[in-house]
C-alpha cells in the first residue's frame, strides 16, 4: 500500500523475513526498473471431475466462454467464476490450473476412477498422478516464485475441488520434496483449501515445516463426496451455506474465509502467524 503524496509504503513486504539485508518496506529490493512484484503469491487451482477439457481448469471461468464441467455450468465473464472470486479475495491473479480427475469422465475408467474399482486404488491413482505432475511442474513453479537471484519471493496457495483433493495432496508433497532435494530455501505453501473433497475420510493432510494448514470445506448434504474429515485438516464451518451440496457454487460464500497474507485459519477464524516457522512446524 503506497501513499503517493508522502512517497511512503505502509505495509511490509510479505516475504521480508527472507531478506534480512534489506528494509521490510522496500519495493522489489529497490530495483523497480528491473523487477515487478504486484502481489507476491501464486495460486494453484486443481479441478474435480469434468466433461470438458480439464487442462483449461474446472474452476476456470476467466476466459469468458461457456464451458461445462461436471453437472454445472460455470458463470462466465472475465470478472466472474469461483476462481476469479478466490483470486480477488487473495489479491492475487497469478494462477495455474491442473486436472485433478486425471482425464475427466472420458478417460475415467482407464485411470481407475469408476466405482467398480476399489476405493484405495481410486484415491491412490489421483494422489500418484498429482505427485508425478508436481514433480514435473516443480522447477517451473519455483522459478515463477523466485527473483532473478533465485530468492523465493512469493508464497503458494492450492485450491482444489472434489476429486482434486487427492490429487492436491500428491502435488503439494512433490513440490516440497523437490525444493528440499534441491536445497531451495524459503519455498512455502501457505495453505491448501479442499472444497467438497472426494473420499475425504481416506485422505491425510500434507504436513511439514514449509506447509501451512489444510482447510477442509465440506457440506452435510453432499451426496457425492460426503463430509468425513481429512486426517490432519482444519474443518471449516460451512453451516451458513444455504445449499449444502457438492457444487463449487455452493461454496461461493466460503471464499471470504480463505486466509490472506501471513495468516492461518483456526476454528473458522483468521489468525496472524507471528512465527511462521514455529506455526508450520506445529
Amino acid at each position: 500500500m503506497y501513499q503517493a503524496d508522502l512517497g511512503r509504503w505502509f505495509n511490509i513486504a510479505p516475504m521480508s523475513e527472507l531478506y534480512f539485508a534489506h528494509s521490510n518496506y522496500v519495493y522489489a529490493l529497490n530495483t523497480p526498473t528491473n523487477a515487478v512484484d504486484p502481489d507476491g503469491r501464486l495460486v494453484i487451482f486443481i479441478n474435480g471431475q469434468h466433461t470438458g477439457d480439464g487442462s483449461k481448469g474446472y474452476l476456470n471461468a476467466k476466459s469468458g466462454e461457456n464451458w461445462k464441467g461436471s453437472s454445472d455450468y460455470w458463470r462466465t465473464g472475465k470478472n466472474s467464476g469461483f476462481d476469479i472470486d478466490v483470486m480477488y479475495h487473495l489479491n492475487d491473479h497469478n494462477a495455474i490450473y491442473r486436472d485433478g480427475s486425471v482425464g475427466g469422465f472420458a478417460n475415467t475408467s482407464l485411470y481407475g476412477n469408476l466405482p467398480i474399482f476399489k476405493s484405495n486404488l481410486r484415491r491412490k491413482t489421483r494422489i500418484d498422478a498429482g505427485y508425478k505432475r508436481g514433480m514435473i511442474d516443480a522447477e517451473q513453479i519455483i522459478a515463477s516464485v523466485s527473483d532473478s537471484d533465485g530468492n523465493i519471493v512469493e508464497s503458494i496457495k492450492i485450491i482444489s475441488h472434489s476429486m482434486g483433493g487427492a490429487y492436491a495432496k500428491g502435488y503439494a508433497k512433490a513440490i516440497l520434496e523437490y525444493a528440499k532435494k534441491h536445497n531451495i530455501k524459503g519455498l512455502i505453501i501457505a495453505f491448501s483449501a479442499d472444497f467438497a473433497p472426494f473420499q475425504s475420510g481416506d485422505l491425510t493432510a500434507v504436513t511439514g515445516q514449509n506447509m501451512g494448514p489444510t482447510l477442509q470445506f465440506s457440506h452435510s448434504d453432499d451426496d457425492v463426496a460426503g463430509n468425513k474429515p481429512i486426517d490432519g485438516a482444519e474443518q471449516m464451518d460451512t453451516s451458513d451455506d444455504e445449499n449444502q451440496g457438492h457444487s463449487i457454487f455452493d461454496f461461493m460464500d466460503q471464499v471470504k474465509k480463505l486466509p490472506t497474507g501471513n495468516y492461518k485459519v483456526v476454528n473458522g477464524k483468521i489468525v496472524p502467524i507471528n512465527d511462521k516457522k514455529k506455526e508450520y512446524e506445529n
